[in-house]
């Protein structure tokens, strides 16, 4: 069913997204639902792209937040529903997935990927779903500012386009002190770099030092991103060698 399905519906769907809606029917088999809900759509995403959610607000423990904020909400599960049967998707479900699309065509993006998803999760108001993801501090303005940041930063990984890093925009912060670092970058920092990720820094005459992204935190001035920060942890000197030899 749902190969037929994705070859209909699921054209401009990119791999992560096809992947997001197949896990879905995983999620409401699971719960002994007679239909693919919202709720089982976001499921899917907190279980195989925790990274969007990561990003999107902004700490490692994000899409955990939301599974555990959302299974709340949910009613109790009855039981499983052979993997076998056929299960479609609700009304419901059906307009987060006309969201998404809008939501892609807005941005201007060829295909339809998970950030999307989110975004059209976000717009089908009173659904569990979109109640789990506002109780844990995403809203649709955030979701489409960072939607946005993702398909830029995609682009210029593209394109590899080396960027000069502007101070104003990048304030990093010692996650272990608190205390703020003056950045002469040995390599551009933009894109941006991303949670778990090494950058390498001098501060002021001192020697180079390697940290690990912690957490990213972006400003907003309406939807326009104003300014990150970058959460960092000290790598040990070793470490960081080995990192770069890697790299």
């Amino acid at each position: 069913m749902f190969e037929k399905f994705s070859e209909r519906v699921f054209e401009r769907y990119n791999a992560r997204a096809r992947r997001a809606i197949y896990f879905a029917r995983y999620e409401a088999g699971q719960c002994g639902a007679a239909y693919i809900e919202p709720e089982h759509l976001l499921l899917a995403l907190c279980r195989d792209d925790r990274r969007i959610l990561s990003r999107m607000l902004g700490s490692h423990g994000a899409s955990q937040k939301v599974e555990e904020k959302l299974r709340q909400l949910l009613p109790p599960r009855r039981s499983k529903v052979s993997t076998s049967a056929d299960l479609p998707l609700s009304n419901e479900c059906k307009q987060v997935l006309s969201y998404a699309a809008e939501e892609s065509g807005l941005l201007a993006d060829r295909t339809i990927g998970a950030e999307h998803l989110v975004l059209g999760l976000l717009r089908e108001k009173d659904c569990r779903a979109e109640r789990a993801l506002t109780e844990c501090g995403l809203t649709l303005a955030h979701g489409r500012a960072m939607a946005e940041m993702e398909e830029s930063e995609a682009a210029m990984h593209d394109l590899r386009v080396a960027h000069e890093p502007i101070k104003a925009f990048l304030e990093l912060v010692d996650h272990s002190s608190g205390e703020r670092l003056e950045v002469w970058p040995l390599r551009p920092l933009v894109p941006v770099p991303r949670m778990g990720e090494m950058v390498v820094l001098r501060k002021s005459q001192q020697p180079p030092r390697a940290f690990r992204v912690v957490s990213v935190v972006y400003e907003f001035n309406g939807t326009k991103i104003q300014a990150v920060r970058l959460c960092l942890e000290p790598l040990a000197e070793d470490q960081g060698k080995n990192d770069n030899t890697k790299a």
